[in-house]
């Protein structure tokens, strides 16, 4: 099956995961979410319609279970109060979500119910034995080459931890539902191998490959109740709860109103965000899933690397996680998005700092993006308050570089969002921004004005014009990261609401604009 992951022109469905409850929300879940929020809103300014965006709250599991026992509330209680938390967070961050879906909800307990009964008729699900390592932290069945054994801290004693991020198994045997995933493992490759671009960065893809090559035996999809009682239960089997990860992964397809036909609407995901630590559920379970059930996998899985503390991931029982909340307050919500969007590195870790927050929004939204819309809508450099008339002849020599490069601008940044490169596009952006302020000052604009020579003022409107372009094209490439600083610099410069989308973001050199008020 071969997918063709060019943006469809009439819908877009974009997907976070949906976040585990066991804790509130870290900056990690801000920065996923902002990189979905940020593609969304670039799809809707190229013109996809519909364009939806979902989130939402993974709520079942052993690792809630005991979150909530530990703290003496109901787990239906602390579900209720974790979720409102990401809300609220969604809220505070400015995303433009359309869905949150929670795995509690009745829809989805519908939609999980049905996919087990389309997989367990089409001869895919089993009864049978697991013996072997479980993760209850990240609610996974671990190969034995994946278990190492690590000295503990606190007791000296040595204990059995997750190779790769160093955290607690244990050792279980029961009797519980297979998924034929060792029969897949060939359909898989054949996936990856005509689809290789689904996912990015390349080096995750390589890495998925060389897992699935290896090989996996099935894949055990529920849990005894009377080792976890909080879940989906089995369709026709009241011993058994539903994988947890097998629930959380149909909240796509609860999204787009699965079972009901009408689903196939919006159906497959243009694009799936997610953290490189839960690669392996989205990259090898959920295709192999799907195309049991014979529903065609998402298009693209962009996946992302971690923020560090202190160069080691955030932990919350170690105090190494940062509040999203405090931040966005402190830093303000465009300051916080435009710094997480900037500093991003999908492919490798990058370590969060406050000191470097106030450097990037210092450098490039005040002291660029801001001065220049200050300097050149300054009265004293244009004192009626318009648009100049613009005509070609105007445009002088100094200006010819910047005019090429903003004429590139739109292009160069479509490339890099639609691969959530959305650092890239922001430098550039910064790169043509920082230009125009070094043309604006070495134009002395402020002396240009004082002249009654008409070379003098013809040259002063090639400088206000060409500062205005720069100005109103960048904010049109913002609005994705920095929606409000983006509005409040286009409606300063009289630029309608209808006048902001993709094919409104070339250089504009003709009397469009002329003689529209300027907020000075």
């Amino acid at each position: 099956m071969r997918i063709n992951i060019r943006l469809r022109q009439r819908k877009s469905l974009i997907t976070t995961p949906i976040y585990y409850v066991n804790s509130d929300p870290h900056i990690g879940h801000v920065y996923t979410t902002l990189l979905a929020d940020c593609l969304h809103r670039w799809n809707k300014i190229m013109g996809a319609n519909p364009a939806v965006l979902t989130t939402g709250t993974d709520e079942h599991g052993l690792k809630v279970e005991r979150a909530a026992l530990k703290i003496g509330k109901s787990t239906r209680e602390f579900c209720n109060g974790v979720s409102t938390s990401f809300r609220n967070m969604n809220l505070r961050a400015n995303i433009d979500s359309d869905l949150f879906i929670r795995t509690t909800d009745e829809n989805h307990k519908i939609a999980v119910e049905r996919f087990w009964n389309e997989l367990h008729e089409r001869g895919y699900i089993y009864l049978g034995e697991y013996n072997g390592w479980y993760c209850a932290d990240d609610e996974a069945y671990i190969k034995p080459s994946d278990v190492i054994d690590l000295r503990d801290e606190e007791t000296g004693r040595i204990v059995k931890v997750k190779r790769d991020n160093l955290k607690r198994v244990e050792l279980i045997s029961e009797t519980n539902y297979k998924f034929k995933l060792s029969s897949m493992c060939s359909r898989l490759l054949e996936f990856y191998t005509s689809n290789p671009e689904f996912i990015y960065p390349k080096t995750f893809y390589k890495q998925v490959v060389e897992d699935v090559e290896s090989g996996y035996d099935d894949l055990s999809i529920s849990r005894c109740k009377d080792k976890l009682s909080w879940g989906i239960t089995v369709p026709n089997d009241d011993n058994h709860v539903i994988y947890v990860w097998l629930d959380a992964l149909i909240n796509y397809l609860t999204a787009v109103r699965y079972p009901d036909q009408s689903y196939t609407s919006m159906w497959p995901p243009d694009y799936q965000i997610l953290g490189k630590d839960i690669l392996k559920f989205h990259a090898i379970y959920w295709p192999a899933f799907l195309l049991a059930a014979d529903i065609e996998p998402p298009r693209r899985l962009i996946v992302h690397s971690h923020w560090t503390v202190d160069g080691a991931k955030m932990s919350k029982s170690k105090g190494e996680v940062i509040d999203p909340i405090d931040r966005l307050q402190k830093y303000t919500v465009d300051g916080l998005r435009y710094y997480l969007m900037r500093d991003h590195n999908l492919q490798y870790d990058v370590n969060y700092s406050d000191a470097r927050v106030v450097e990037v929004i210092n450098t490039a939204l005040k002291n660029h993006l801001g001065n220049l819309y200050s300097r050149c809508t300054a009265v004293k450099v244009n004192p009626t308050a318009r648009w100049p008339l613009i005509t070609h002849e105007i445009l002088h020599k100094e200006s010819s570089i910047l005019i090429e490069n903003l004429s590139n601008l739109a292009e160069n940044c479509n490339n890099f969002y639609l691969n959530c490169e959305i650092s890239r596009a922001l430098r550039l952006i910064h790169s043509t921004v920082a230009d125009c302020n070094v043309y604006f000052t070495s134009m002395k604009p402020w002396k240009l004005c004082k002249s009654r020579r008409q070379p003098d003022e013809e040259l002063l409107r090639c400088v206000l014009i060409v500062s205005y372009e720069t100005l109103r094209v960048c904010a049109i490439l913002l609005q994705p990261v920095v929606p409000n600083i983006a509005d409040s610099i286009l409606t300063g410069l009289s630029v309608k609401h209808g006048e902001r989308s993709y094919r409104d973001s070339r250089i504009i050199l003709n009397e469009t604009f002329t003689h529209r008020e300027i907020d000075n």
